[in-house]
């Protein structure tokens, strides 16, 4: 494992986004509005990418093609499935709830309302509280059951997901799936994706501390982020492995930032940190799917191989 080239990458990922945070911050004058959060997420989610150009290209004069940045090998059947599996997550996520909250009553993880009058009466709610006129017009007069909606709402979410949301998160994907993941290979498919899923989440501290996920949870988002981050960290590295592109973990990101915001219509009275979508609720469908990399045990075996990149292996 390159260590300086690691340490270089951690310095700049940290360093610039950490300063996007602070300085947005201080331009609102420590009280953050949706507005300035969702220029912080966007701008904060380029920092490990400008990093990887920083080191790759200014320091050590290499192609990014080792990182993903290629389609040589793009392997398409896996792509689309970068698309499926943000789906399966959610409503994965949706069944934890409702096992863990509507069956168990476990504080804090809420309750789970997939029909139409629940949907309505929570658009309502979330449109008085922002004190604006709540428009359920349309949903009134559609002759759907609300889980169906909840299903189009999904599919409708993959194409935003795939594009737009893409974009950004492959400003994360390019640092924490490219070179993060190429570099520390030779600690094998645990130990590496276990690091990477640790150092992410804290990365995400100063959006967290502006309220970003877990409202004002404080210090105690961080934890919980790192547990969510590690869980996604072992899926998207093998579906990164697979896809043969960087594109992939960033079509996979996006998508799952797309259909996470459904969580608020469908999920009612829970903690974000412990029945949000990047709660401990968000982590067990990628602890679940973790388990289903069991099967492969080749691939990850190869993992830590001197002559086996992750991309275009």
């Amino acid at each position: 494992m390159n260590t300086r080239k690691v340490g270089l990458y951690l310095a700049f990922s940290f360093g610039i986004s950490w300063a996007i945070a602070a300085v947005l911050y201080l331009l609102s004058q420590g009280e953050p509005n949706q507005i300035v959060m969702m220029v912080a997420s966007s701008l904060f989610m380029w920092g490990p990418a400008l990093a990887v150009l920083i080191v790759q290209k200014g320091f050590y004069k290499e192609s990014l093609a080792p990182y993903g940045w290629t389609f040589k090998r793009l392997n398409g059947i896996w792509l689309l499935l970068s698309l499926a599996v943000p789906l399966v997550i959610f409503l994965l996520y949706l069944g934890t709830v409702a096992l863990l909250g509507n069956g168990l009553g476990l504080p804090g993880m809420g309750t789970v309302d997939l029909s139409r009058e629940g949907l309505i009466a929570q658009i309502e709610l979330l449109a008085a509280q922002a004190g604006q006129p709540a428009n359920t017009g349309g949903l009134t007069s559609l002759p759907l059951p609300g889980w169906l909606l909840l299903l189009v709402m999904m599919l409708a979410a993959v194409i935003p997901g795939a594009s737009l949301n893409a974009f950004f998160a492959f400003g994360e994907e390019l640092g924490w799936r490219g070179l993060m993941q190429e570099e520390t290979r030779s600690l094998g498919f645990w130990r590496s994706n276990l690091l990477i899923g640790i150092v992410w989440g804290i990365w995400h501290s100063p959006l967290l501390l502006m309220g970003h996920n877990y409202g004002d949870s404080g210090w105690l988002g961080i934890p919980v982020m790192a547990a969510f981050c590690v869980g996604m960290s072992f899926v998207m590295g093998y579906l990164a492995q697979r896809t043969g592109s960087i594109i992939g973990p960033s079509m996979l990101h996006g998508v799952v930032n797309a259909v996470a915001g459904f969580s608020i219509l469908y999920v009612h009275g829970s903690d974000p940190l412990i029945g949000g979508v990047a709660g401990l609720a968000g982590a067990v469908p990628a602890l679940l799917l973790t388990l289903g990399l069991l099967r492969d045990k080749s691939r990850l075996a190869a993992w830590a191989g001197a002559s086996n990149q992750i991309y275009g292996s």
